[in-house]
């Protein structure tokens, strides 16, 4: 016999996420209201009662939930993180966490959660006040009926103030008391020399408090009894009743961190003899005649000793001085407290002089006088703490103590010795097991009992059982590494243990993460366990054997085999043989031959005889597996479809089948195909723990007769020898052939799939038969082998149609329209699974199934051809060029319209372009033939945005090819409008706000690491994302223009596509929802001033980004403006476009000037982009255009670009302040020709009086200096006549102007 795992109750997932959800719900929050520093003690040293409640080191991570855990550490949070109680047998299990508990109550194999509970109404100070402990004593009734049976539980929850709470086991509080100043470290509970014999004790720092167990039950009962009848509330029964107890002071007990009452003692009268020898006194030591009393001993563990044993008489020992002034100042206080004047006898016994005439009803246990009790013995080690202790049940004198050093001790709690070490055992859990048998003594059956140890070690997740007997392990068990074993309650208050009635058996539970509630069955034998001599011999042999195997000797393996003693040996060592991979087949099929003859137990040689026979039948299947069928020519089934599908499925599979890999597959091991044989109800029940292996298996069996070199009568005639009926194969078969991608001939899979299909559905049942169709759709609809599931479709229905054409064979397959896969589902099945073939042999194609078909619905197709688009930046422009055919696809606008992005921010995006047509244009031309897209863009556009934003670094390439897709979509303003305000509200608004604000912090140009953090985009890719927001608000308003006078779009859809989601597992929860082009046709029109707002805006940005222009973009629009931006785009604000501020309109007129001094000295090309944006920008804000102009005929002039100035000057409309802006540079062209000729500078200075005024005007001028002071006086003269010409033509009146221009001239004309 061996140990056995015995089930005892289970948790279910609801129960178990509903007490994570009460236990842990509001720890964040408490979390963010306190901090480290304000806890008062170390909570990372909390250890609960180790005989009654189980505890991981409580520490500021428990409190909180850490967001880095993943899914699994959450879920086993409600067991990993709290203090667990148990009662005795298990009946109820208290959970608590800080401030909750919980209460479960089990009902059979079932738990029930009887109690959720919050005592935070019960804290002095709930941000710091918590659960320290929790102890589960069951109460025995005073009544004779009642005696020896619980009546009623009682949770007793320590607390970290030194407060005691106690409740019902329905989660009523029935008695509070004041135990300590100090927090409650262990509660525990056992016999005693107290009245009662019994007591309950607190460990509180160095000191235990004592509650005799007779004053505990009549204080409790009667506590119950008052509250269930409503006479006094909890404050008053507390101050009333009275529990006597007692505070002993533990020697060397200052770092005690765990204790057990290891019950009464008395010494015998050989240890007072070896006390009084030992004595100072020697052998003159006196022997007193008086009994020895009986002791009360405690064991402790700490700091101070990792065991230190303390014993107390509780009628010696007493501090006579200090109790009896504190009998006086009671019996003072109760009596004339209130009526002593105040002159000094109040204050000496430490009484008040205030005259309330409140009475002190009792004395609290914090508060009485203590009593010593010494240390007998003390164990320690340096750098060894102890930790947690251990106790065996009664009577056995044993402890567990484990500590930091990852040792488990075993000590005589009588000797204090110790008696067994182990090592390595870290953060482990103990347990004892006591159990009784039988041994036959002198030829004299006697019954005698045993105790086993249990260690749960969390590391490892193993528990190992262990035989104090002998010494040595019995058993072992896997574990989680997050469960929790727990020793269960088994004293109850007011009951003698001669009167108990419970299984004393069930001394311990283990709490599995799952929820389950198991122990364990360790038998009496195995504690008398010892090695026989065949035993031995068998062992010794085994090494030989296994040697002898390694070194692949099989005839001394045979031979040495041949002398065991035990069949069981001999059957496992042939198993370790049979599943050696290093071993050849035909010396495995020997081996067994010559074993069958040995063998004589006829059990083991028919087990043998059994895998005789999977030997043959896997090498019959290895051996066909290279070979070819002569026969290349298959002929064509008759698919009962039409010729056009037919075609269209053939040339699909045909596409599919030269992109199929041909690699070299690897066959399935022996190991792995009896393995499966072995495990073939995991195929039953659908539950696979290595689905690889069944695939292999599949591939080892079917191949050969699909690819036609068996037959099926040879294929049948090996398949009948395992154990599988047609049921199991033909799910097997499915299974394979829908997981694997096979390089099989299409044409033989047809042929040679369909007779196997015929023969396996014509030998099952029509309750199998439906059955199997059952799993078969649901295969189809879940796999991504859509190619193959295809096939496999064709093939049904045409074995479907031929049944139902055919009279004579009525009843091979009669029930046929009863089953999931009627012959219209099968017939709409292979329509759409062969749209899915040709998306599959699109490259890169994203994984289809029928399965997502079902779930998305109507957008399924789109959806997954945007999927596919998004993933190359020149989708747009290559469909635009390949798709122009009306059936195809309407040509929505011209490529030469679509923004091109440059090389340099591809990044990693796919090019279409870069991909062979022949790969994918005939897939997706025959796609769009059987499902015209003709909004196909509208979810490319959604696919690009929505893989921009959930990358990590926005790739910029993917949000072009959005704005892109909406620019094809003018056609259809009603959707274009509607994705732009979804592409607005959900993806661009957030991050275009957040660089609305980083420019208007500083004005100045952000930097590339300030972009990144605030807005996810770095310094290179910032304009084009702005472009892109131009882009789409420029989509939108032409959306906006034409959208009332568009016609209505609507959505049509195939019969074939809508029919299909009549059939199906699915058809119960059929709920259509709306696709992305009906979610946005019904979208509302939005207010176009608005657009137009955000759309001067977003170019401001622009222009002040590609130009380096240092401002703050809220400076440039009045308040109003900048109120209405980012706001709801259907609110309808009285926007001012253009009728601003004097103040703001200057801010744009000079913005705007900035921005051409930045551009107009470069290319005609590359300043003809700018001036379109200003321009437009310009005249929406009604500025002065003109000047604009004239600053850049000014710049051309001032670098002497006078023929690009000359043109400019043809695109003003007022030419009133051109000439004097351009004066200064005539003046600075002339003074740089008098410097160069002094001659004639000198002549004009002293001869020509007319000149006095302009040569005047020139001397005094102020003019930045040119870079060129070159200039031509031909080109001077051209300047000047131009402008006197502008000057009458216009009919400018300035005489002036007029008269310093043509003296200009007349000085010109002089050199």
């Amino acid at each position: 016999m061996s140990c056995n795992e015995v089930f005892i109750a289970q948790l279910t997932e609801n129960q178990i996420g509903r007490i994570n959800n009460f236990l842990y719900n509001d720890t964040i929050l408490q979390k963010k209201k306190k901090k480290k520093s304000e806890l008062d003690v170390n909570v990372t040293s909390i250890l609960d009662d180790k005989e009654n409640s189980e505890d991981e080191n409580w520490e500021d991570n428990h409190f909180i939930e850490n967001d880095e855990k993943g899914n699994e550490e959450l879920k086993d949070k409600w067991i990993k993180n709290t203090l667990i109680g148990v009662s005795l047998n298990s009946e109820y299990i208290v959970l608590v966490n800080f401030r909750k508990f919980v209460v479960l109550e089990k009902k059979g194999n079932q738990m029930n959660i009887i109690v959720e509970k919050d005592v935070s109404e019960y804290l002095d100070n709930q941000n710091k006040d918590f659960i320290r402990c929790v102890y589960v004593l069951p109460i025995s009734g005073k009544g004779k009926i009642d005696a020896g049976h619980v009546n009623w539980t009682c949770i007793i929850l320590g607390l970290s103030t030194g407060h005691a709470l106690f409740f019902t086991e329905t989660g009523v509080i029935i008695f509070k008391e004041h135990i300590s100043h100090f927090a409650i470290k262990r509660i525990d509970f056992d016999n005693s020399t107290l009245p009662g014999n019994q007591e309950l004790s607190f460990l509180c720092k160095n000191r235990l408090v004592v509650f005799e167990g007779k004053g505990l039950l009549t204080t409790l009962i009667s506590a119950r009894s008052k509250i269930a009848k409503n006479e006094m509330n909890v404050n008053d029964i507390s101050m009333s009743l009275d529990i006597p107890c007692h505070v002993l002071y533990l020697e060397n007990g200052l770092q005690s961190e765990d204790f057990q009452i290891t019950r009464p003692y008395r010494p015998p009268l050989f240890d007072r003899l070896v006390e009084g020898s030992f004595s100072d006194d020697g052998e003159n030591a006196i022997i007193s005649s008086k009994p020895i009393p009986v002791y009360s001993t405690y064991i402790t563990t700490g700091g101070n000793g990792w065991a230190v044993f303390n014993w107390w008489d509780k009628d010696s020992g007493r501090d006579l001085i200090t109790e009896g002034i504190h009998n006086v100042k009671k019996i003072v206080t109760e009596g004339v407290a209130s009526y002593i004047p105040s002159f000094g006898i109040r204050s000496f016994f430490g009484l008040t002089s205030s005259q309330t005439k409140d009475v002190v009803k009792k004395d609290l246990p914090s508060s009485i006088p203590y009593s010593h009790a010494p240390a007998k013995c003390i164990l320690k080690d340096e750098g060894r703490k102890g930790e947690r202790i251990f106790k065996a049940p009664e009577p056995w004198d044993f402890a567990l103590i484990c500590d930091s050093i990852a040792r488990i001790s075993l000590v005589c709690t009588r000797t204090n010795i110790i008696l067994k070490m182990w090592k390595g055992y870290r953060d482990a859990k103990c347990a004892f097991y006591e159990t009784y048998g039988v041994m036959d003594l002198d030829n004299k059956k006697c019954k005698t009992k045993t105790l086993f140890v249990i260690f749960y070690l969390p590391r490892r997740a193993i528990i190992e059982i262990w035989s104090l007997r002998t010494g040595k392990r019995v058993g072992a068990f896997h574990a989680d590494k997050n469960g929790r074993l727990l020793l269960v309650q088994n004293q109850i208050l007011g009951c003698r243990n001669d009167l108990r009635s419970f299984n004393k058996n069930l001394s311990f539970i283990y709490i599995k993460p799952n929820g389950m509630l198991v122990t364990y069955s360790i038998p009496f034998s195995l504690s008398l366990c010892h090695e026989l001599d065949a035993s031995t011999h068998d062992k010794n042999l085994i090494c030989e054997i296994r040697k002898s195997l390694k070194l692949k000797d099989n005839e001394k393996w045979f031979e040495l085999i041949k002398k065991l003693q035990y069949v069981e040996n001999i059957y496992k060592e042939y198993l370790e043989y049979i599943y050696n991979e290093n071993l050849t087949l035909t010396s495995k099929i020997d081996i067994t031959k010559k074993l069958l003859k040995e063998i004589k137990d006829e059990n083991k040689k028919h087990k043998i005889s059994v895998i005789m026979e999977y030997l043959k039948i896997y090498e019959y299947f290895l051996k066909v597996q290279d070979e070819n069928n002569t026969n290349e020519d298959v002929e064509m089934i008759n698919f009962n479809l039409t010729q056009d599908l037919v075609n269209d499925a053939l040339l699909v599979l045909n596409i599919s089948s030269n992109k199929i890999s041909k690699n070299g597959k690897n066959v399935i091991i022996l190991m792995e195909f009896l393995k499966v044989i072995e495990l073939q109800d995991q195929l039953l029940l659908d539950k696979f723990k290595n689905f690889q292996s069944y695939l292999s298996f599949g591939d080892l069996i079917f191949n050969p007769v699909l690819k036609g070199i068996i037959s099926i009568d040879d294929f049948i005639n090996q398949i009948s020898k395992l154990p599988f009926d047609y049921f199991y194969i033909m799910k097997l078969f499915t299974i394979y052939f829908l997981s694997n991608n096979n390089d099989i001939n299409y044409m033989k899979i047809f042929n040679f799939g369909k007779s196997m299909m015929k023969m396996f559905l014509n030998n099952i049942s029509f309750h199998e038969k439906s059955s199997i169709m059952s799993f078969i759709n649901g295969k189809v609809l879940e796999t991504n082998n859509v190619r193959n599931a295809l096939m496999l479709t064709m093939i049904l229905f045409s074995i479907s149609q031929e049944n139902e054409n055919n009279e004579e064979n009525i009843n091979v397959l009669s029930g046929w329209e009863d089953i999931d896969m009627q012959t219209e589902a099968l017939f709409l099945t292979v329509q759409h699974l062969l749209i899915l073939t040709f998306i599959s042999t699109l490259p890169y194609s994203p994984e289809v199934s029928l399965e997502k078909v079902y779930q998305k619905k109507y957008s399924f197709y789109r959806e997954t051809l945007g999927m596919w688009l998004c993933q190359f930046y020149d989708s747009q422009s290559i469909l635009l060029s390949l798709l122009t055919s009306p059936e195809e696809l309407i040509t929505h606008c011209h490529v030469n319209e679509l923004y091109t992005l440059p090389s340099n921010l591809r990044y990693n995006s796919l090019s279409l372009k870069d991909i062979d047509q022949n790969c994918w244009l005939p897939s997706l031309r025959n796609i769009l033939k059987y499902f015209p897209l003709k909004f196909l863009f509208a979810d490319v556009s959604w696919e690009c945005i929505s893989l921009w934003n959930k990358s990590k670094f926005k790739n910029i390439s993917k949000l072009n090819s959005c704005i892109n897709s909406l620019r094809i979509l003018q056609p259809y303003p009603t959707i274009q409008h509607g994705l732009c305000l979804m592409i607005w509200d959900t993806f661009l608004q957030s991050p275009f706000k957040a660089l609305y604000d980083l420019l208007n912090t500083s004005g100045d140009l952000p930097t590339d690491r300030e972009l990144k953090k605030f807005i996810g985009i770095g310094e290179t890719e910032i304009i084009e994302f702005v472009d892109c927001i131009i882009g789409l608000f420029k989509c939108w308003m032409k959306a906006l223009n034409v959208i009332e006078s568009a016609s209505s779009v609507k959505i049509c859809y195939e019969d074939f596509f809508t029919r299909f989601f009549d059939f199906g597992k699915n058809t119960d929860n059929n709920i259509i929802k709306d696709t992305l082009i009906e979610i946005s046709i019904k979208k509302q029109p939005v207010n176009y001033h608005l657009i137009l707002h955000h759309y001067h805006l977003s170019t401001v940005i622009s222009l002040q980004l590609s130009l380096s222009l240092p401002t703050r973009p809220r400076f440039l629009f009045d308040q109003i403006g900048n109120r209405a931006f980012f706001q709801s785009l259907h609110s309808h604000p009285l926007i001012t476009i253009s009728d601003v501020d004097e103040q703001c309109t200057k801010r744009r007129q000079e913005f705007m000037e900035k921005a051409i001094e930045n551009f107009a000295l470069e290319d005609d090309c590359y300043a003809l982009n700018y001036w379109n944006t200003i321009l437009e920008i310009s005249c929406s804000w009604n500025l002065n255009i003109d000047a604009l102009r004239i600053k850049e005929i000014f710049l051309f002039y001032r670098h002497s670009m006078d023929l690009r100035g000359e043109k400019a000057m043809s695109c003003l409309v007022k030419h009133d302040l051109l000439i004097p802006s351009l004066i200064p540079i005539i003046a600075f062209r002339i003074r740089c020709l008098l410097e160069r000729n002094s001659e004639i500078r000198s002549i004009l200075k002293n001869q020509i009086i007319s000149l006095d005024t302009a040569l005047s005007y020139i001397e005094v001028l102020e003019f930045d200096e040119a870079e060129i002071k070159d200039y031509k006086p031909e080109d001077l003269i051209r300047l000047i006549s131009r402008l006197l010409n502008i000057i009458e033509t216009e009919n400018i009146k300035n005489d002036s102007t007029k008269y310093l221009l043509k003296s200009f001239l007349e000085i010109v004309s002089k050199f």
